[in-house]
Formats: C-alpha cells, structure tokens, sequence
C-alpha cells in the first residue's frame, strides 16, 4: 500500500472539516431583524474617538490564548465561545448585562484576529439589544493604528467578560 494512499483521504477529511468549521455558520449570509449582518463601515479614526471619550467599549472575543500574547489596553475581553454558550442559553439577556453592565447605551465594537469571529458575536448580540459593530481589522491593525497594546504577563489574571483596567 503506498503512502498516498492512507495520506490524502486524511488531508483531504483535515481540510474539509477546517473549511466547513470557519464557513459554519455564514454570518454575512444571515439575517437578523432583516438586516444583514456586515462589518462596520465606522472608520478606525471614528472608532478611536468614541473609545477614547468612553462612548464606545472594545470587545474582543479572541481565545484566551490570543488575548494572553496581547490585546487593546482597555478592552473588554469576551472569548466567542463563552459568549456564544451565553447568548444561546437560558436568560441571555439578564446574563449578558451582568457581564456587560456597561454596554447598554452604548457602541460596542467588536474585533477579534481578522473579522470574522467579530461577525459572529455581532450577530448574536445584536438582537439582544446591543449597538454592536463588527469591525474588520482585527488586533494586529488596530495596534499598528495606535491602539495601546498590553500583554499578560501575570499567569493569575483571569479571562473573561471584565477585561483590564480601564486605564488608557
């Protein structure tokens, strides 16, 4: 039996599954409240002015591990699985403003690596009530645009939905 022959099934079942895991679900083909689900056309420059005057909240939705090797100094952090797992469970919108207490009346842009995990926690918080904006440029724009970078260094802060100080 030649190699080929146990290799490419297994590469081909590999990448198939990687390409049917980044599609699922297709945010920028669903609809919420009508509306499809698009990226902000808000400029960094717009984003950065309403965050700066504390008009907007940055949530990132990155992994743990992501975050970890940096992050927006400021931002909250709000991995898209853990909020994925809240948004679609019991009380969503009474544990999503626990978590978020300060989002209500205000812009949240979201961002993760490149945009597209941000469509995806746009299309889940939007019809809770949210002002969300998915933004394209994901974390390495937003530090080469001037955003403040901040790396973890102490292994005991935790993840989750309270980010850092708010100490820009």
């Amino acid at each position: 039996m030649r190699p080929f022959s146990i290799i490419f099934p297994l590469l081909f079942a590999c990448v198939f599954s990687c390409v049917v895991c980044t599609t699922a679900p297709l945010v920028g083909d669903e609809k919420v409240s009508g509306e499809e689900i698009k990226h902000t056309k808000d400029s960094l420059k717009v984003v950065r002015k309403a965050w700066d005057k504390k008009k907007a909240i940055l949530l990132d939705v990155r992994t743990p591990r992501e975050w970890k090797k940096g992050h927006v100094k400021g931002a909250i952090h709000f991995p898209l699985r853990e909020l994925t797992k809240i948004a679609k469970g019991k009380n969503a919108k009474k544990r999503l403003e626990k978590l978020l207490p300060k989002a209500k009346g205000m812009v949240i842009y979201c961002h993760c690596q490149s945009g597209v995990r941000s469509l995806y926690a746009a299309e889940l918080l939007l019809p809770l009530g949210y002002d969300i904006r998915a933004l394209k440029p994901g974390y390495p724009v937003l530090i080469s645009n001037g955003f403040p970078n901040e790396t973890v260094k102490d292994d005991k802060k935790k993840d989750g939905a309270k980010g850092t100080d708010d100490k820009r």
